[in-house]
């Protein structure tokens, strides 16, 4: 299991799926593997343009949520495309980009749609 702290050593690193060398999207992957037992696929291809397909793909396992709880899945959209993925937890969003690695901050961004995702266990 890791925590909080352990994932703020992440270096951001396009397609890595190996901890501390993760993209939003390994963030996702690595947490749910290590902290909630559950296997989502690595779709290590993902980028901007692609963020959506892949999303798609892995839309099956979860349901939307308006009222997000720790472990969702923060997606955020600008002009209705998917862009970039983050973790809920506590309130904040733990995720990682290319500018600034790990970061775990308020969620802000007027400009910015979000949706929240659970994943559904059946």
């Amino acid at each position: 299991m890791r925590k909080l702290d352990d994932y703020l050593l992440i270096r951001h690193t396009p397609g890595g799926r190996q901890y501390p060398r993760l993209d939003c999207w390994g963030l996702i992957v690595d947490y749910y593997r290590e902290n909630l037992d559950i296997t989502l696929d690595e779709h290590t291809d993902l980028t901007h343009a692609t963020m959506s397909a892949g999303f798609a793909a892995e839309r099956g396992h979860f349901r939307e949520v308006s009222a997000p709880e720790d472990g969702d899945i923060v997606a955020f959209f600008l002009s209705g495309r998917l862009y970039h993925v983050g973790l809920y937890i506590a309130g904040k969003v733990l995720h990682t980009s290319e500018r600034r690695n790990a970061r775990y901050e308020r969620m802000g961004g007027a400009l910015t749609e979000r949706r929240y995702y659970r994943y559904a266990r059946d």
